[in-house]
């Protein structure tokens, strides 16, 4: 998938395609995308602007769908859904039997900085 350039390759692009984890509500997915290299917008507004929300916006690897994130507001205000369940059936979805893998990011805590 090529982000910018009404899905054409941008013609600045001379990398190779980034690999991005999406959830959405049909479960989660690896794509590999070409992000834009003529435009001055961040990896992250060109996330942005496809309706995916980036979990980083230094490097993006990870993003959310606004369909899932809107789900997820629903079930949780309105049925008390938790953040692990609403996960673990994120999981479900992707693969009833856990046959692959459904990756959370660990944070480092040491390497962030103290607030002080």
């Amino acid at each position: 998938m090529s982000l910018g350039h009404e899905g054409a390759l941008c013609p600045q692009s001379n990398r190779l395609p980034t690999e991005l984890g999406v959830y959405d509500v049909s479960g989660f997915h690896k794509i590999r995308i070409f992000f834009c290299e003529c435009f001055r917008h961040e990896k992250y507004v060109q996330l942005l602007r496809v309706g995916w929300f980036p979990a980083s916006s230094i490097e993006p690897k990870t993003a959310f769908t606004f369909e899932l994130l809107d789900l997820f507001v629903t079930l949780s205000t309105a049925g008390k859904l938790s953040a692990h369940d609403f996960y673990q059936s994120l999981v479900r979805l992707t693969d009833g039997i856990n046959l692959r893998d459904c990756p959370v990011s660990q944070i480092n805590y040491s390497t962030l900085p103290m607030l002080t």
